[in-house]
């Protein structure tokens, strides 16, 4: 408080004025000043014959104590009150006294009671009446006041403001005294003044008084007065009504233990009467759509409120749906909005929904943020209303907290990016939505890093477990395989394994499966998940279709019927792949579900019939074919139906097809006759060849497109008296441009390169 003092203490320099009123100095007619403030006692009880004067206090706009004041009875013949407030009681009966200073009026209701001789009885004749006798002897006079009781036991004032105590008197034997004949006095006047016979208290200066108040015969009371100047408000930070609602307001002083302030005290007025109007007497009405601020003066100060006033509701837009259940794991989030709908359907904005949580113990609810976050396993509810609105309710179950992280496994090229799916499950299993509040980890980040929010980053070829932990402590993660561009096997370690490298990096191989057995012709899956190659490693002498994780951990055996099998090729969705094999004679194109199961047969060709690829809308199935002496290209459907031939191979070899992203297609073909020439033909989906992408004297053995049709890998044989090898290996653009050489060992062999 003796901050709040500090602070104020210009103020006090007006206060002399409001202390003149008690000094009797420093006065200033009405006509030259603006009355603000009018305080007045609310109502006087009289005897017959009985004069008392009214205790009034006037101040105009500067604190100036007023000195004119003009006095009226309704009832001149009840009770006549003097200029200077003086009322006196003429006969039994009640009248209405109006005190006005400046254009500010109070009335003030006046009870005259019998109990003394009209106020002529002077020159009424001593003589009793004829017919009548004296009495022998007086009256004895009342048994004196005992005890005097005030209330309230303590009084807070602001400068200025008034308050009527309540006196309560009673005899020896404990009966009440109405209106009983006491006598009011202020100890301390510069603080708090009293009416001599009214009880009306006017606080004048800051500090702490004392009001007494005695009755004949030595029986006293006394109350403490505080007066301090400091500072009201309404209670609330804004008003928010709906248009045609009224409020009463409440005016308190926080700092006197938040004591309501009489509202007819202030004087009331609105910054805009086309959004809200106010009463004098803190009534607000509603009027428009708007914003507007209520203002209260009074006490030497002013406060400013503001009002909202928002059109009339018809609905609430809620999210999650009212009446839902909401499943949250423990020490998940969720996020609940409710915003009201005008009949306009335009949302109605900044409305003071009032929240309520039923446990607190199983959830936390925040009302700023809209949050409501699980705390422990439980049910419980949460609801809002608004005033006039019946109100609204969802029960809040919450669960074991569970993470699931789709895809299951991830497979990703270098420098590739993607975000992880995490849904919050429950005890069955089922989904509840995206899961919140998660920490990431990596078991590898040389290989895979990831976000807060879940995004992996492929850093290098490798393999890195992902994980997502809850709050709970329950987790889940992800294998992410990183890839390289370009696979192709090599006998730089003895017999053919597959091996990895970088277009970025091309001096750079690393091994992916080198083993003991011969690996050729892999492929990876189009998810970048798994691995489809050709490998002895079943024994037998025969080669067959192995399936692998994307790093070539956990090989299993795809193909165990007798034979060749080779040329894996993935279809676009992962699900099957084609391949050649020679167990029932020839070879022939087949196709089987990655899991094994569902092998068919799609050719039964004579000679020989593979090399089998997949057009990346998985509707084509390309492969080379003998069944007509010379190996060419033939073109068939996914279910072996359609076969078609792409071209008349009468001067050349036909071998190796591939399909671009785009649906070209592309093969490798060399001249039966004369000197030895190799080229790649491109032959447009539906269209006549091209200029070959590549052509030469040099033996080709393989060549590869990339997924994105931008690049071509191409591995060729150096010396052909060395045999079937091949000894070299570059990428070039597709659309032309400088080759990047894979350098090579000395007599290494390289075979089947797949991007």
């Amino acid at each position: 408080m003796n901050y709040l003092h500090d602070q104020m203490r210009p103020l006090f320099k007006i206060l002399p004025s409001v202390l003149a009123l008690v000094a009797g100095s420093g006065l200033q007619a009405a006509a030259q000043q603006n009355v603000t403030e009018l305080y007045v006692q609310d109502s006087l009880t009289l005897k017959v014959g009985q004069k008392e004067g009214l205790s009034v206090q006037a101040f105009d706009d500067k604190g100036n104590a007023v000195l004119l004041i003009k006095y009226r009875s309704s009832d001149e013949r009840t009770a006549r009150v003097q200029t200077n407030g003086t009322v006196t009681g003429l006969r039994p009966g009640n009248v209405q006294v109006t005190v006005q200073a400046g254009k500010k009026t109070r009335p003030v209701q006046v009870v005259v009671v019998d109990g003394g001789p009209p106020p002529d009885s002077a020159h009424a004749s001593a003589d009793p009446p004829p017919g009548t006798r004296p009495d022998p002897k007086p009256a004895p006079p009342p048994p004196p006041i005992a005890t005097l009781a005030i209330e309230p036991a303590s009084l807070y004032l602001l400068p200025a403001e008034t308050f009527h105590l309540n006196l309560r008197a009673a005899r020896p034997d404990g009966s009440p005294v109405v209106s009983p004949r006491v006598s009011w006095k202020s100890l301390r006047p510069e603080v708090a003044s009293v009416g001599d016979t009214t009880g009306i208290v006017v606080g004048v200066g800051a500090g702490q008084g004392v009001i007494q108040v005695s009755a004949p015969g030595g029986a006293t009371a006394s109350v403490a007065v505080v007066v301090a100047l400091t500072e009201f408000d309404f209670g609330v930070n804004r008003l928010v009504m709906e248009v045609k609602d009224s409020q009463a307001l409440r005016v308190v002083v926080p700092a006197q233990n938040r004591r309501e302030l009489r509202t007819a005290d202030l004087q009331w007025r609105t910054s805009d009467p086309g959004v809200a109007k106010v009463s004098a007497g803190g009534v607000v009405q509603a009027v428009g759509a708007g914003k507007a601020e209520i203002i209260a003066g009074g006490f030497l100060q002013e406060r400013h409120l503001p009002v909202i006033v928002y059109r009339e509701i018809t609905e609430f837009a809620m999210r999650p749906a009212p009446g839902d259940t909401v499943k949250l794991p423990v020490l998940a989030s969720r996020e609940f909005r409710v915003r009201a709908i005008a009949a306009d359907s335009s949302p109605v904005n900044d409305l003071p929904f009032e929240w309520q949580l039923g446990d607190p113990s199983i959830a936390s609810f925040d009302t700023a943020t809209g949050v409501l976050k699980a705390k422990k396993v439980g049910t419980t509810t949460l609801s809002f209303s608004l005033r006039d609105f019946r109100s609204k309710a969802w029960t809040i179950r919450v669960i074991p907290g569970n993470v699931q992280l789709e895809p299951e496994l991830l497979g990703l090229r270098v420098g590739e990016k993607r975000r992880l799916s995490a849904l919050a499950i429950d005890e069955n299993g089922q989904s509840l939505g995206p899961a919140t509040d998660l920490a990431w980890s990596t078991s590898s980040s040389g290989v895979a890093t990831v976000s807060a929010d879940g995004q992996v980053e492929a850093a290098r070829v490798g393999r890195a477990t992902v994980s997502a932990m809850v709050t709970s402590g329950h987790s889940d993660s992800v294998q992410v395989f990183v890839n390289g561009d370009l696979l192709f096997s090599s006998t730089r370690a003895g017999k053919y394994g597959v091996y990895s490298v970088q277009r970025a990096t091309p001096t750079v191989i690393q091994p992916l499966l080198a083993d003991s057995f011969s690996n050729l012709q892999a492929v990876v899956s189009p998810d970048g998940t798994r691995l489809a190659f050709t490998s002895d490693r079943g024994g037998g002498g025969n080669f067959s279709i192995y399936i692998a994780a994307a790093d070539a951990s956990r090989p299993h055996r795809l193909t165990t019927e007798p034979g060749i099998h080779s040329s894996p090729a993935w279809t676009p969705d992962g699900r099957q792949i084609a391949f050649a094999s020679t167990h029932a004679g020839a070879s022939q194109i087949y196709i089987v579900n990655a899991d094994g199961s569902g092998l068919k047969a799609l050719t039964s060709l004579a000679g020989n019939n593979q090399d089998p690829v997949i057009s990346s809308d998985g509707r084509r199935i390309a492969f080379t074919t003998t069944q007509d002496g010379p190996a060419t290209i033939a073109i068939m459907n996914l279910d072996g139906s359609g076969l078609t031939k792409s071209s008349d191979p009468r001067d050349r070899r036909e071998s190796a097809p591939a399909f671009t992203p785009s649906g070209d297609l592309l093969y490798l073909a060399e001249r039966k006759e004369g000197p030895r020439r190799f080229k790649i033909v491109f032959q447009p989906l539906g269209g006549v060849d091209r200029p070959p992408l590549f052509e030469g004297e040099t033996p080709i053995v393989g060549f590869a497109v990339s997924r994105d049709g931008q690049w071509l890998a191409v591995a060729t044989r150096i010396d052909p008296a060395k045999g079937a090898g091949a000894s070299g290996l570059f990428l070039r653009p597709m659309a032309g441009g400088t080759e990047l050489p894979v350098p090579l060992q000395p007599n290494e062999q390289i075979a089947s390169p797949a991007f």
